[in-house]
């Protein structure tokens, strides 16, 4: 019964979430029955991870960018600091670590969105490299051994699908997959395929029930799997699916 809700007053927002330009909101309030109003925010960190109204995630990113800027700003000053087989090891736990908390919620953001995380992420690979800043970020992945941000967001996307479907994440999640009739055979040469549901609109498309399966079944076109792997033996299998193969001199 909602009427019994406590809440702490000084730690409760309220956020609306609409793509509507035209909707007007300004005159819309929620108070207490003490009579004092909750605030409207228009970003709140939740887990980590800044929601914005319009679910875009500019505000996100560009905080992540402030925050990884910082870093790697603090490792050129200090760079005479670290020996050069130190760097890699300092990046990948103080930087990667960051860029790659909760990257498939934003991953699919529009590129002008997402590109000043490319920029921080080859500030970081010319550190570990000492490379000239015209280096091309094709060779400074190819140098690092490291693939592009994009990759690797698809293959933490893929890995948390595989997860859901092998029951290692929370039932509510993995209740919005279904598989198709007589895929699941592990004695079977059928590939193990999801029920894609039947979506008509762009938003519907970016949501989870529709955006896991049509991704499964499309890399299943090279995993070909029929039966579940271990964890340690997909990853393996991703690693070699998600390659950052450069295309940008052809």
């Amino acid at each position: 019964n909602l009427s019994h809700l406590v809440i702490t007053l000084f730690k409760t927002k309220f956020m609306l979430f609409t793509r509507s330009k035209n909707l007007i909101l300004d005159d819309l309030i929620i108070s207490t029955n003490h009579g004092t109003n909750i605030e409207r925010v228009t970003e709140y960190k939740y887990l980590g991870i800044w929601l914005d109204d319009k679910l875009n995630f500019k505000y996100h990113v560009s905080k992540l960018v402030m925050s990884l800027r910082n870093k790697i700003g603090f490792f050129y000053r200090n760079r005479l600091s670290f020996p050069p087989h130190c760097r890699k090891m300092l990046v990948e736990a103080t930087f990667l670590s960051v860029l790659d908390y909760g990257d498939i919620l934003y991953m699919h953001a529009s590129a002008a969105t997402l590109k000043p995380l490319d920029s921080v992420y080859h500030s970081a690979l010319r550190f570990i490299t000492g490379d000239s800043y015209d280096t091309h970020h094709c060779d400074l992945y190819s140098n690092v051994g490291w693939p592009s941000l994009s990759v690797r967001r698809e293959r933490h996307w893929v890995l948390f699908i595989y997860k859901a479907l092998i029951g290692l994440l929370p039932p509510y999640i993995s209740s919005m997959l279904s598989f198709n009739e007589g895929s699941y055979q592990t004695r079977s040469r059928d590939w193990i395929t999801l029920q894609v549901p039947a979506v008509f609109t762009e938003l519907g498309k970016s949501s989870f029930s529709y955006c896991a399966p049509a991704t499964w079944n499309s890399v299943q076109n090279y995993f070909k799997l029929s039966s579940f792997l271990s964890i340690g033996q997909f990853k393996s299998l991703t690693v070699s699916y998600f390659t950052s193969s450069c295309s940008c001199f052809t």
